[in-house]
């Protein structure tokens, strides 16, 4: 199976410019937990979680609409190929304790988003070739304490 089979295509992205507010509004709109930060031609920068939100508020003492959202999204970026393997996303997810991917395509322009809970909802509904072994030891991988 490929991650394209299983990704999320209806994604909403902000750019670094935008405010925390905005995130936090698409985030709200969206019922989402997750947002990607794409530059102008839709390459991912970074992914920005609730969490981030809320921690960056709690530490900065700002108000969200004050504060832009390179103020707290990750600096890093874990992405998959559209048309990597799901093993191979997994593998990601593990390696790197995420529990959300962006899926890029050509020229690593975001093409959706894939998580834990995609693969966890596959596997309830059709299992093909998903194992609830593996989706249990990605989960626990990704939680587990450092």
């Amino acid at each position: 199976m490929i991650v394209e089979q299983l990704m999320n295509t209806s994604v909403t992205t902000c750019s670094p410019n935008d405010s925390l507010a905005r995130v936090a509004e698409i985030m709200w709109e969206r019922d989402c937990g997750v947002v990607p930060v794409v530059d102008a031609e839709g390459r991912v920068l970074a992914m920005i979680t609730d969490r981030d939100i809320c921690m960056a508020a709690f530490w900065q003492e700002k108000l969200l609409k004050n504060m832009p959202v390179t103020t707290a999204s990750s600096r890093t970026v874990y992405s998959v190929d559209r048309k990597a393997t799901l093993d191979a996303a997994e593998e990601i997810m593990r390696k790197r304790r995420v529990r959300r991917l962006p899926v890029t395509g050509d020229g690593g322009r975001l093409v959706g988003v894939l998580s834990l809970s995609d693969i966890a909802r596959h596997m309830g509904h059709r299992g093909e070739g998903i194992s609830g072994d593996e989706v249990a030891a990605t989960l626990s991988a990704i939680t587990h304490p450092n």
